[in-house]
């Protein structure tokens, strides 16, 4: 009998200690419904227009805050022919939390302004932004006040508008400037982002969504960051395509290319790696997008830089 009750006692603990287990390895439990890495969100019941205008109102009434654009992905791939659940996206920008960043690592401006993704799941609905730890490693900059700072402005929009408490995807970070690809050019600062303009603007396939001269925006709160200058461009014939296999892309998306000057008066071009964010999103772009894509970017910072 003893044997019996002993055998018994074992095999509970065993189950017990397997389930633990199992838990830990879940973790958070059914929360982490989104897998690419550095994103914070919330999912829930109901339409994405909704909680858009919401926290669009909230950034109106706010003076500290800018808009700086606005994207239908939806609306987009509409005129592309393709069918697209409802999607939009929101940038904005507070100079006064920005512009440290950019003043430890002018990299930061490639992430920023700040973007918050909506996007329509069926019955539900995500709401999605790049989480502060995510720029704090891929920028070496998790030790800038500011970026706590923002941290608590984009979580505190996100739950009044979305009305859910905001959860992060499992792993967070990434390594210190992980797919960046940076380019010197040798033109003037002035003259590789006009250039630059310029194409993008010549180029039937492409859209200029915004622009931003970073460097203007911390002058505004009367703060000194050295020369640079963001474009965020789409390409809504590859975009639409790639949005309709998943969704969460539109967190890197549009395209963005960083013009900036260094200390010692070098300028350089830099922009996102499509391999990176195909690995930050945990997915596989059709290799015919990727390689139109690379073509394009490659083309456009080339065009930039040369003499």
């Amino acid at each position: 009998m003893k044997k019996k009750i002993g055998l018994f006692l074992l095999v509970a603990i065993c189950l017990t200690a397997c389930k633990n287990k199992n838990q830990e390895e879940q973790w958070p439990p059914q929360q982490e419904r989104l897998k690419a890495i550095g994103i914070s969100y919330t999912q829930q019941k109901g339409e994405v227009e909704e909680a858009y205008q919401k926290l669009k109102s909230t950034l109106r009434k706010n003076s500290a805050i800018g808009i700086i654009a606005e994207s239908d992905y939806a609306q987009e791939a509409a005129q592309e022919r393709i069918d697209l659940a409802p999607e939009k996206i929101i940038f904005f920008g507070n100079p006064n939390l920005g512009t440290p960043l950019m003043q430890a690592n002018q990299l930061a401006g490639l992430n920023l302004p700040q973007k918050i993704l909506f996007f329509q799941d069926g019955e539900e609905f995500v709401t999605a932004y790049n989480s502060t730890n995510y720029l704090g490693a891929r920028f070496g900059i998790k030790n800038t006040p500011s970026l706590n700072q923002m941290s608590d402005a984009l979580e505190r929009l996100v739950e009044n508008a979305a009305g859910q408490t905001v959860v992060h995807t499992r792993k967070q970070h990434v390594k210190l400037l992980e797919g960046i690809i940076t380019t010197r050019s040798k033109q003037s600062f002035t003259k590789t982002k006009n250039t630059l303009l310029k194409s993008i603007h010549d180029n039937q396939k492409l859209e200029l969504i915004a622009s931003l001269d970073h460097q203007a925006n911390a002058a505004s709160v009367g703060m000194s960051l050295r020369p640079t200058y963001v474009l965020m461009v789409s390409y809504p014939e590859i975009s639409s395509r790639m949005l309709r296999d998943n969704a969460l892309l539109g967190l890197d998306l549009p395209h963005k290319i960083l013009v900036w000057e260094n200390a010692k008066g070098r300028v350089f071009v830099s922009y996102n790696a499509i391999d990176f964010i195909a690995k930050r999103q945990g997915m596989e772009i059709n290799a015919s997008y990727k390689d139109q894509i690379e073509r394009l970017l490659h083309q456009l910072v080339e065009t930039a830089i040369k003499p």
